[in-house]
C-alpha cells in the first residue's frame, strides 16, 4: 500500500508542475531524463542482451529528434519505447509498479512534446 501512496504523491507533483509552467524543449528533456533514469535502474526479469540498451536507445533517439526540432519523430520514438515496455509487462518481466511509473512518465513526455508541437494560441 505504501507504494501506491508514493505513486499517487508523485503523480500529484507531476500534475502541479504541469499546471504551473509552460513547456519548453528543456522541460521535455527533463522528463525524458527521468524516464531514462527509471529505465536504467529498473529490474527486468530474464533480461536479454541489448534489451535495456534498446529501450534506452528509443529515449535517446527521441531526445535527439526533439533537440533537432522534429517533435513528431520524437513522439514516435517515445511511443516505440512505451510499446516495448508494455510488451515486457505483459510477459510479466516488469513489475506493475515499474510499469505504472514508466506509463506515467511516457505520458508526461508525450504531453510535453504535444504542447511543443501545437503551442496554445
Amino acid at each position: 500500500m505504501r507504494h501506491g501512496i508514493g505513486f499517487m504523491a508523485f503523480g500529484a507533483a507531476v500534475l502541479c508542475a504541469r499546471l504551473a509552467f509552460p513547456d519548453t524543449i528543456q522541460d521535455c528533456e527533463k522528463w525524458m531524463s527521468m524516464l531514462e533514469g527509471k529505465t536504467a535502474s529498473m529490474p527486468i526479469r530474464g533480461e536479454q542482451p541489448n534489451e535495456r540498451h534498446d529501450l534506452l536507445a528509443s529515449i535517446d533517439e527521441g531526445r535527439a529528434a526533439a533537440q533537432a526540432g522534429r517533435i513528431g519523430e520524437a513522439a514516435t520514438k517515445i511511443r516505440d519505447f512505451r510499446g516495448s515496455s508494455r510488451a515486457l509487462t505483459k510477459k510479466k518481466r516488469l513489475t506493475l509498479e515499474d510499469d505504472q511509473t514508466l506509463m506515467m512518465l511516457t505520458g508526461t513526455v508525450l504531453q510535453c512534446l504535444g504542447r511543443l508541437e501545437t503551442p496554445p494560441h
